[in-house]
């Protein structure tokens, strides 16, 4: 299906989703466009369409359901949140998901191992989130990026990053910080990623080594852009 220019969307997905049949929905289609991903552009993720293929429709749903992630989806049309099962239910073009922000005392996001490690139990918030977070600046990381052939060409791989800084801001503003840091690990040989990072203002702060699904020693560039939080 191709898109007309004017009509692609982002869309936070609003959480909780407490319908079951809405958050099965939700990550069949997810599922569905990762693995499409995931086929298309094997060589630009850590994971294989192999491995994710056989993972159970509850990790899906769990990486939706996490309250440390703000998933950002692109579909043909933002038909509003009245009904959240044909917004959900359209088909996915592309996906960014914001992890964060990062409590006291997680670890460092790694090449080395998944970036969600930092963003799970015991790594999250408190009841009481009044000490939950290092302010006065919170740590934020992008995974999961990606946009499907049919979407490509329109700028639309940005406007997710766009969407996903702004929402950082935004929560960093109702924490109190004052000022946010986003992070993101592309592999060296990832030029389009790279790029784009780059565009937006990402700078690379380190390089790792890591093993990728191959068995193989890689690289990958640790980026970070760091921006105030409007008072």
């Amino acid at each position: 299906m191709d898109l007309h220019p004017s009509e692609p969307s982002v869309v936070l997905i609003p959480l909780p989703l407490s319908d079951e049949k809405i958050l099965y929905k939700a990550g069949s289609r997810y599922r569905e466009a990762r693995l499409r991903a995931l086929l298309t552009d094997p060589g630009t993720f850590a994971s294989s369409h192999e491995q994710e293929q056989a993972w159970p429709m509850e990790t899906w749903t769990d990486r939706i359901q996490n309250k440390q992630a703000k998933t950002f989806l692109l579909v043909e049309r933002h038909t509003g949140y009245d009904n959240l099962e044909a917004l959900l239910g359209q088909p996915w073009f592309g996906c960014a998901i914001l992890l964060g922000p990062k409590v006291k005392g997680a670890p460092d996001v790694r090449a080395t191992e998944p970036p969600w490690f930092a963003f799970l139990p015991p790594h999250v918030p408190h009841e009481s989130q009044d000490d939950s977070y290092p302010l006065p600046t919170l740590e934020y990381h992008l995974v999961g990026m990606f946009v499907l052939p049919e979407a490509r060409g329109r700028k639309l791989g940005k406007k997710l990053v766009e969407d996903a800084v702004s929402a950082a801001l935004a929560q960093g503003k109702t924490l109190g910080a004052e000022s946010v840091k986003i992070s993101v690990l592309v592999e060296i040989n990832n030029h389009v990623a790279l790029g784009l990072y780059t565009r937006m203002g990402f700078v690379t702060q380190k390089e790792e080594e890591f093993t990728d699904r191959k068995g193989e020693r890689n690289v990958a560039y640790f980026m970070e852009q760091e921006l105030p939080v409007s008072s």
